[in-house]
Parts: C-alpha cells; structure tokens; sequence
C-alpha cells in the first residue's frame, strides 16, 4: 500500500512541476489592424540555424493566423527540414494577408559566424534607424536579441527562444526593461522545475552536465539553476567543459564524445544541453557512452532528442508558445509598448519518454509517472510512426 500510494504522489509532483499555466489574456487589443491605412512591415534576424527556430516561426505565424492578422498557412506542402530563410521568402511572397508584409530584403542570418553576426547588426541598425520603414523585427536566440536590445534604434523588436535573457544581457534581472522598444519571454524557473523533477524520477546523486565555454551566454544561465538546485539538494554536479560553437561541426563532435565519455563512468544521470542531440546520425554515436554504463539522460531541447534517443524529456507545446508570442505582437502593433509586455512567460510543456532507452539502459518507470507522460516512443528512430499519445 505504500508504494501505491509512493508512486501516485510521484504522479502528482511530476504534474504539479512540469505544467506551466497558460497565462490569462487581459489586453482585449489583439484585433488586426492597419498602420496609417498601410501593412505592417516586419523583419526577422537569427544567430544561427536551432532546430527549434523553424518550428517556433511556423507557430508563430500560425498564432497570427487564429488570430485573424492572415489566412492560414497548410505547413504539410514543405519539407519538415525547412528552415526559417525558406519559410521568410513563403510569407514574403506568398502569404495572404491584408495587414502584415512580411519583407524579404528584412532577413538577417548570422549562421553562427561572429563576423557576419557584425556584419548583419550593422546593417539591421542602419535600416532601423534609416528612412526605410521597418514596424517590427522578430530576433530569434540570443545572439539576435542582443544585437537589436540596443537603444540605438527605437523599432520594437520581440525577441524569442532566448533560453536565460537575463544572462544574456537583454533584460534586467528585476523585469524592469531597460529599452521600452524590446520585448522578450523570460521562464526562469523552467530548468529548476525540470531538474528536480529529473531527480525525483532517478534519484540521482551525482548529475553530469557539459558547458560550452564558447557559448556564455546561452549557457551560463542554465548552468547556474543547475546549481541553485544542486545546492538545495543533496546532489552534486560533475561539469565538463567544451569548445562548441567557433569550431567545424566535426571537430566539435569530437569535443562533446570525448566529454561525454569521460562524465558516463562517473555520473548517476545526465542533463544533455547541446543541440547536436537533434540530429540523428550524431545522437546515436554522443549517446553511446550511456548506454554502455547504464545512466539515464534528460534534456531541455524537447521531442526530437527523445526521438534520438534521450530517455526523458519536458516539451514545450510550440502551438502555445507561438500563440503567446503572436498575442504580443499583436498588442505591439496596436499600440502597447514592447516593455510593458515583458514579464515572467508560462508556458504549457509535455513529458515525453522513449521506453526503448530506458529498457536498454534497464532503467525501471515508476508508475506513477505514466499519470504525467504525454507521449511515448518506443524505438530509437526518426521515424514519427513509433510514437503513443494520450
């Protein structure tokens, strides 16, 4: 009786955890609208290509859309590795809408060079601040908020998927903005609630994680809540550090094996935080090392991962997502300053699990756990068709 009653608690306080609340609308303003009788004409900037970004502006544009701004967009036509350069030149040219240009010559990708990251800033501020009309930009990560949170221009800018914003210098850790013009989602409690439901589920003691010193900004964050709950609990971290982003593809796959090698033997479980988990024909080869000594691994970066072959994960809902982001853009365009919209963002996450890992690894589900699982995947694949839902 115990254990029953042991493990239907569990399901509870992984429900209670990992369940961001949809944030209740109070601004009715969300209505589509023209400036001065013309479109509105907006730009987007990224870093570099995440394999969330894609996804991210689709639900976007589909928050948009519900919300009446344009017709809807039938995603089922294009490739599932689009990426957002194909999708801005679709609703540059092709999209229906009597109230947003989506402009083409506005599309600044960095590809995760730091020269041309310059390059672009300089020429996006020019425009900015030039006689070009520009209403909206929409910065992507942490490098392109960073680039635009700049009081250099007065454009409004919304900046999303910046993992820890107040790490990363674009907003002030009191929530105060700084620059009326930005906008930006902050979860600050996110990697808190999902380490210490990891911990529940494992009972861990010793929690591997890789840093990558070539990216502070985005990592710096993260790896400091990992910390406040290490602190708190009764774990400790084993961090290694790495050499990610101004390196070959290639060579930075070697970096993160031969950590990933190193941490397996000496860790309870692992917190996977780099984005080459996503691509299959790498994930099979980084995840080996904890197949081989049995540790279970959890990450941030969502479905696909687990799809790839992380055991555990929390899925951010992108339709969600998209629609809240949608709602702040269409509050900015009828007239609320970006600044006034910034505050703490919950969104709605999914537990997924691969049962084929957790088998390999002889890992034991506590059942109170299925309570709280939204998707399972019973093989290590790419393929969509293993997948149960709820």
């Amino acid at each position: 009786m115990f254990f029953v009653f042991a493990a239907l608690i569990l399901g509870v306080c992984v429900l209670i955890f990992i369940y961001g609340e949809i944030s209740g609308e109070t601004v009715p303003r969300l209505s589509p609208c023209l400036n001065n009788g013309k479109k509105w004409r907006l730009g987007y900037i990224q870093g570099g290509t995440r394999h969330l970004y894609p996804r991210s502006l689709i639900a976007l544009v589909d928050g948009l859309s519900k919300l009446g701004w344009l017709k809807p967009v039938d995603w089922t036509k294009f490739s599932k590795n689009i990426d957002t350069k194909q999708i801005w030149r679709f609703l540059s040219e092709c999209v229906e809408s009597d109230y947003l240009e989506f402009s083409r010559e506005l599309y600044w990708d960095a590809r995760r060079d730091r020269q041309q990251r310059s390059e672009n800033r300089r020429h996006a501020i020019e425009l900015l601040r030039g006689s070009e009309r520009v209403d909206l930009i929409i910065a992507m990560g942490s490098w392109a908020g960073q680039d635009l949170a700049v009081s250099a221009h007065n454009v409004p800018v919304v900046a999303i998927n910046s993992p820890n914003p107040v790490a990363a210098g674009i907003l002030r850790a009191d929530l105060v903005p700084a620059l009326p013009h930005v906008y930006v989602g902050y979860e600050p409690d996110i990697v808190i609630r999902q380490v210490r439901i990891y911990q529940l589920i494992c009972g861990f003691k010793r929690l591997g994680v890789v840093y990558d010193r070539s990216n502070p900004d985005e990592n710096r964050g993260g790896l400091s809540y990992l910390r406040t709950v290490a602190d708190q609990g009764d774990f400790e971290l084993d961090v290694v550090e790495v050499t990610l982003r101004d390196v070959p593809q290639p060579l930075a796959k070697k970096h993160l094996l031969k950590a990933y090698r190193e941490l397996a033997p000496r860790v309870d479980a692992m917190w996977i935080t780099a984005d080459m988990i996503n691509q299959p024909a790498i994930a099979k080869e980084l995840l080996a090392p904890f197949f081989e000594h049995k540790v279970p691994t959890w990450t941030t970066l969502g479905e696909t991962a687990v799809r790839n072959g992380v055991m555990l994960s929390a899925s951010r809902s992108e339709a969600i997502y998209g629609l809240n982001n949608a709602r702040v853009v269409a509050k900015i365009l009828n007239g609320t300053l970006p600044g006034d919209l910034i505050g703490e963002v919950h969104n709605k996450y999914e537990m997924v699990i691969n049962h084929a890992v957790a088998q390999r690894i002889g890992f034991s589900i506590p059942v109170g756990l299925s309570a709280a699982i939204d998707k399972s995947y019973l093989s290590i694949t790419k393929e969509h068709e293993n997948v149960q839902r709820k």
